[in-house]
């Protein structure tokens, strides 16, 4: 029987995959505090923002790679910290919500 967890897990590292995300950048991400949740979760709900936003592969591999002006830096360096984190999913959903 598949729980949870694994199921986080599995979502988690096919984003990951998808991505091209290293193994160092995923231990960043995972080892972030857990105050306001699970960074996992954090993560893959930000994945899915900015799938929701360009709605295309290569839209959500450039902008979490490429600086953003809101940032100062790539998303997902942001995401490698528990601020970073909640900081771009903030981000996101007063961005979905303008739409």
């Amino acid at each position: 029987m598949i729980n949870n967890e694994e199921v986080v897990l599995k979502a988690f590292l096919r984003v990951c995959s998808l991505l091209n995300i290293d193994n160092d950048t995923q231990v960043k991400i995972t080892s972030t505090t857990e105050e306001n949740g699970d960074p996992r979760l954090i993560f893959l709900k930000i994945f899915k923002l900015v799938y929701l936003i360009g709605n295309d592969d290569a839209f959500v591999k450039h902008w979490f790679v490429t600086e953003n002006n809101a940032f100062g830096e790539a998303p997902i360096e942001m995401c490698k910290s528990s601020d970073g984190l909640i900081s771009v999913l903030d981000y996101l959903n007063k961005m979905t919500r303008r739409r």
